[in-house]
């Protein structure tokens, strides 16, 4: 199995939110729950480029719209489409 890349860009961030672009086009997702301002649990969650977002928040929906450009889109399509070949 290949080596994914960890590498993270932060893509946009607020107290209760935090979306991640992974290096192969996912986002990933952190949204905490605040209690009197302050994280006290946390959920994290994946996104692959083309899932619907809409109604994930604003947030999601523009790290989504700016990240999963057509190049992204097709790369992740491919690398898929071999991994799954892969498992066969």
């Amino acid at each position: 199995m290949p080596e994914i890349n960890r590498t993270r860009t932060p893509a946009h961030s607020a107290p209760d939110l935090l979306v991640t672009v992974l290096d192969d086009g996912r986002l990933e997702v952190r949204t905490a729950t605040l209690s009197n301002g302050v994280p006290v649990s946390y959920h994290r969650y994946i996104l692959e480029p083309e899932a619907s977002v809409e109604t994930e928040p604003s947030g999601v929906q523009l790290a989504a719209a700016a990240a999963w450009t057509t190049p992204v889109v097709n790369r992740f399509r491919t690398a898929e489409t071999a991994r799954r070949n892969a498992e066969l």
